[in-house]
């Protein structure tokens, strides 16, 4: 009787697409706020950008970093809700060897 081997992680085509590129073009999004609210001066900060604060001369550090960690967040989730191919379909890489094998160790004869 053949056994069938558990299944771990996910099952092969869970996920979507469209779900995983809105959420990675939000953490693209956030991660290009959070530059702009680090580099920027308070002061310079566009008027659509809350925390703009006319005459002071320092950074949005707290927005910034909240920014960047909802970034590193949405890329780590738009990730992992990416569908998943099984393993039958997945592509063969075809890497080539660096060191070679010791003669009968399964290799074929050569032709010639």
């Amino acid at each position: 009787m053949a056994t069938q081997r558990p299944q771990y992680g996910r099952p092969p085509g869970s996920g979507s697409w469209r779900r995983a590129v809105a959420i990675l073009a939000l953490g693209v999004g956030l991660f290009a706020l959070a530059v702009v609210y680090l580099a920027v001066p308070a002061a310079s900060l566009p008027a659509f950008l809350p925390g703009r604060t006319a005459g002071e001369s320092g950074h949005q550090m707290a927005a910034g970093i909240f920014c960047l960690i909802g970034a590193l967040a949405c890329l780590i989730l738009g990730a992992l809700a990416a569908p998943t191919v099984p393993l039958e379909e997945r592509p063969v890489l075809l890497v080539p060897r660096l060191v070679p094998r010791p003669p009968g160790a399964g290799d074929p004869p050569p032709i010639g």
